[in-house]
């Protein structure tokens, strides 16, 4: 797999597992059933995941912005691992410690958002040497 492919591929895959979160985040039902976290829907925890819901879309649309233009864009897939990726799965680590997000259902996507950020950090690294704008 070439740089712009991997670039690019990691775009991809970033986007529609965004995607699959702003569902989640506009849903309470469909967050307790992926997530296995069941707390009521109070309108301070509807704000926030329609807040989160509002930054994840346009995360979402950033690397669908990025894939179009892989190797000029590139910055856009360090940003999403560093300090996305990174921060999401040191929030998901202190809901585990306090109880509040079942283990069983944290591991797999920490695996998951592991193997991505270690896919991104390598595609960026990849692409670092091809002739390109960061931007």
């Amino acid at each position: 797999m070439g740089p712009t492919s991997a670039l690019r591929a990691f775009c991809w895959i970033g986007a529609a597992l965004d995607a699959l979160a702003v569902v989640a985040l506009l849903s309470p039902a469909v967050s307790r059933q992926m997530l296995g976290v069941d707390v009521p829907a109070t309108a301070e925890l509807l704000y926030a995941m329609r807040t989160g819901a509002a930054l994840m879309l346009g995360w979402t649309l950033l690397l669908v912005w990025a894939a179009l233009r892989p190797l000029e864009r590139r910055a856009v897939v360090l940003l999403t691992v560093l300090p996305v990726i990174l921060g999401l799965m040191a929030t998901e680590v202190i809901a585990v410690r306090g109880g509040f997000f079942p283990a069983a259902h944290a591991a797999p996507l920490l695996g998951m958002q592991t193997v991505l950020g270690l896919f991104g950090l390598w595609a960026w690294a990849r692409a670092t040497g091809v002739p390109g704008e960061i931007g």
